[in-house]
């Protein structure tokens, strides 16, 4: 990996701390991803548990979580349009093997410690003994020699049920449990909890009828001292007494008591408490009731939380609308409960209880006024400070079929609509507080990653704050293209990120690149347009493209909107064409696509000078590139069974002559794909559209189809250029006449005018 090691972290950055002093808070610049794309196999989509053992990281994974979830579904796979990503037919032909993964934080380097085995299944093939670890724990036992890393597994639905995995050194992990711990109604276990020098564990997951993850047969909570004994008694009675209460999705240690969090889709959440004292099962009193009196919309907890001597409580709705038993949407609310039992609302809606009025001490509504945010899904203590993560179900938008939307909740999306609402919320929230009551966001986009959809673990060190982020859309996901829906290839994978406060100085006075600064003020030997060419290319990530590109909903980057063009230009040709020519290659950004996506096609390509020509040799060295003059195509005419150009077919006047030559070099019946930037009057002042169409009919082309994407190309890379240039002239990073000439050099020269079309045509056969 391209990481630096580092000592462990020491606080250098007063700015970041809270009005009056003290340690300061992570903010977004302090977090580095330091795992991607599931450990490098995608599959791994939820770094499920997460602890800190022994001066290491170990992370826990679950596998191919929105493939299983689709078996799962039933009827309710009928909402959407496509599901997210590509299953197979059989859940079992997937790899499903769960992971331990272990990071040396000296080395920056990651270690996979356990890959769970194969054993033979009740259906008479093999099976993983574990496709997620939901819990881990550091236990020592009556018998163990020293304290020991616990994972709790999660078992195929076709296996012989879940163990308790126990390591002493984290490498070698031994299972210490009888299947479902002696229980064949267990079939995974989510909480685990030590104290009092045992054991506890709250099963979970239906092993009869339909299939549900979060919810047990019957709602236990199990205790022992000696795991490998294997004498696990109940800790109390079966559901608390109440019959609605569903399953235990957490549990705490706080103030010599432990506290456990039921899910109620009846009545709301309830909070217990025991002291745990004597022998099993043990005296339970109710600490809060029907969802802290908002009732179902607080169906369950998703983390309690020990923080300056109070116990935080996060709720949630399952998946965040939970439709089987028609809760929700709703966001979700943050409590805080006192070694006395009493509570407040920190984040939610105000109301009148029992108890009084509870309002939230923060201000903040329900989400933190997020509408998006399902659930708060962990919190961590670092440092002084309290961290919370959600769980934002933005990226889901795209795929439900509107009609299946609840009417009002339907009426405000269609509002806004779904593309502005993704492009803004997708993404999880992290954010953190001094004192439970001040929160400051540090991150509301997911990291930049869109589908980052949750952080589901956390873990304080002596290196630093470790965030685990779920992201279980990979290896392909479902991409809504001019033509229709098409599963890609994406890199999702469960992500690991390390916010410390060991982060690179600030470039130059006050953090102004100084390059810029000084160049730009004509303090250096260097012109203009050398500057405003350097200040493009960081500006496009040196990817080499140098388009508007197509802004999807995800996209956060002019490069990420070009590579998001260039797929959607991909998906326009054929499927396997032989050979390709690209008209106005540039640096050979595109060209490079091209060969990617169609390795055994012949690509050719026209560039206008001499350094475009090295530049795409060097980008592409097998493809037949030519310097000619702009708007010329001299090949060999029928040569090419496609033709594609990115953004340029406008410049090349007369259009109409331009179109005839691309026909020329096509074979009969072979396609002609493009974009193009057109600008105001080039076509005579026409609606674009009916004139394009003319143009190519002309010219000799058929089965015409032409798209108008001015918005989602031209207008919206028109607004982040000019935010972004713009940023950067009002803080003095660059000047006035650097600020110009930038512009100038962007495509279209950034004057408003213009249309953009993207369209494919075929020749006459």
């Amino acid at each position: 990996m391209d990481y630096q090691p580092f000592q462990a972290e020491e606080p250098r950055l007063p700015s970041a701390a809270e009005p009056g002093g003290g340690r300061p808070g992570l903010t977004m610049r302090n977090f580095r991803k330091i795992s991607c794309n599931g450990f490098g196999d995608p599959l791994n989509a939820y770094p499920h548990s997460m602890s800190w053992f022994k001066d290491h990281l170990y992370v826990g994974t679950t596998r191919a979580n929105l493939h299983l979830l689709w078996f799962t579904m039933g009827e309710n796979v009928n909402r959407f349009a496509i599901w997210p990503v590509e299953h197979p037919d059989n859940p079992y032909d997937l790899d499903l093997r769960a992971q331990v993964w272990r990071f040396d934080p000296r080395q920056d380097e990651w270690r996979q410690v356990y890959l769970s085995p194969l054993l033979m299944g009740t259906e008479g093939f093999e099976v993983p003994l574990s496709i997620g670890f939901r819990g881990i724990t550091v236990f020592q036992g009556r018998r163990d020699p020293e304290p020991a890393l616990y994972l709790t597994t999660w078992a195929s639905s076709k296996g012989p049920g879940p163990v308790l995995l126990r390591s002493y050194d984290g490498v070698n992990f031994t299972p210490v449990s009888r299947p479902g711990l002696g229980d064949p109604t267990v079939s995974t276990i989510r909480a685990v909890v030590p104290m009092n020098g045992k054991l506890f564990l709250a099963p979970t997951g239906t092993t009869k009828g339909k299939y549900l993850a979060n919810v047990p047969d019957r709602m236990v909570i199990l205790v022992n001292d000696d795991p490998e004994a294997g004498d696990w008694e109940l800790a109390g009675e079966p559901f608390f007494g109440d019959p609605t209460n569903q399953g235990i999705f957490d549990m705490a240690a706080f103030q010599g008591h432990l506290y456990a969090a039921t899910t109620n889709s009846a009545t709301g959440f309830q909070i217990w408490k025991t002291r745990a004292e004597g022998k099993p099962p043990y005296r339970w009193r109710q600490v809060m009731t029907q969802g802290g009196y908002r009732g179902r919309e607080n169906q369950g907890v998703g983390h309690l939380c020990v923080y300056q001597d109070c116990l935080y409580v996060s709720t949630g709705i399952l998946g965040g609308h939970d439709r089987e038993h028609n809760i929700g949407p709703a966001s979700p609310e943050l409590f805080r409960i006192y070694p006395d039992d009493t509570w407040d609302l920190v984040v939610g809606e105000p109301r009148l209880t029992p108890e009084g009025l509870k309002a939230p001490l923060s201000g903040l509504g329900p989400g933190f006024n997020s509408p998006t945010v399902g659930y708060f899904w962990r919190m961590c203590e670092h440092r002084g400070w309290l961290y919370l993560g959600t769980y934002d179900y933005t990226i889901w938008m795209p795929y439900v079929r509107p009609d299946t939307i609840p009417e009002k909740l339907r009426q405000r999306i269609e509002r806004v609509g779904v593309d502005n609402i993704v492009r803004a919320q997708a993404g999880f929230d992290l954010w953190r507080s001094r004192d439970g009551v001040q929160w400051v966001p540090v991150s509301r986009n997911g990291f930049g990653n869109p589908c980052n959809y949750g952080v589901r673990t956390m873990a304080s060190s002596p290196y630093g704050l470790f965030v685990g982020v779920a992201n279980p859309f990979g290896p392909t996901m479902a991409t809504r293209r001019l033509t229709g829906w098409r599963y890609e290839p994406h890199a999702g994978g469960c992500e690991v990120w390390l916010g410390s406060y060991e982060i690179p100085e600030p470039s130059g006075e006050n953090g102004i690149d100084q390059g810029l600064l000084r160049l730009g003020g004509g303090r250096g030997r260097r012109s203009l347009a050398e500057l405003a060419e350097d200040s493009i290319a960081r500006f496009y990530e040196g990817s080499g493209f140098r388009q508007c590109g197509f802004w999807s909903p995800t996209m956060r980057t002019p490069k990420q909107a070009c590579e998001n063009l260039a797929a959607e230009l991909l998906a326009l040709l054929p499927e396997a064409p032989a050979s390709l020519l690209e008209i106005g290659c540039g640096s050979g950004a595109f060209a490079r696509m091209l060969t990617k996506a169609f390795p055994r096609a012949r690509v050719a390509g026209t560039v206008e000078n001499a350094a475009e020509l090295a530049a795409c040799r060097d980008a592409v060295p097998a493809g037949d590139f030519q310097v000619q003059k702009p708007g010329k195509v001299k090949f060999s005419p029928g040569g090419f069974e496609a033709a594609v150009c990115v953004e340029g077919p406008s410049r090349y006047q007369p259009l109409g002559k331009f179109l005839a030559r691309v026909q020329r070099v096509l074979r009969p019946g072979g396609l002609w794909v493009f974009a193009d930037l057109v600008p105001d009057g080039a076509l005579g002042g026409t609606a674009p559209l009916g004139a394009y169409e003319a143009l190519l009919r002309a010219a000799g082309f058929i089965e015409i189809q032409l798209w108008d994407m001015t918005r989602e190309c031209w207008q919206t890379f028109l607004g982040y250029a000019k935010t972004e240039w713009g940023t950067k002239l009002v803080a003095g990073e660059i000047t006035q006449d650097l600020y110009q000439e930038i512009l100038g050099r962007l495509p279209g020269g950034m004057a408003p005018g213009h249309a953009y079309l993207m369209g494919r045509a075929r020749k006459i056969w």
